[in-house]
């Protein structure tokens, strides 16, 4: 005779979920770190620090994210 399994409820499918992505973004950052240390035991000499790119870095995404609020927010015809 066959049982049949319980559904999980769903805190223990939330909390799985959470899991899942906890080891994904720890496993990612793992690598990541591992990947730059050995790129650093390649490469000794000091990284170079191009201006233009810390602006860019520091400017684009707050740009990008004032022009959809203003495209979005004050463009739109229904306004709502």
């Amino acid at each position: 005779m066959l049982q049949h399994r319980a559904l999980p409820t769903y805190f223990q499918l939330v909390v799985t979920i959470k899991l899942i992505l906890l080891g994904l973004t720890w496993g990612f950052a793992f690598f990541l770190s591992l990947g730059l240390r050995l790129w650093g035991f390649h490469h000794p000499d000091p990284f170079v620090i191009r201006p233009w790119i810390v602006f860019a870095l520091l400017l684009v995404p707050s740009v990008v994210v004032g022009l959809w609020v203003v495209w979005d927010g004050f463009l739109s015809e229904n306004g709502s």
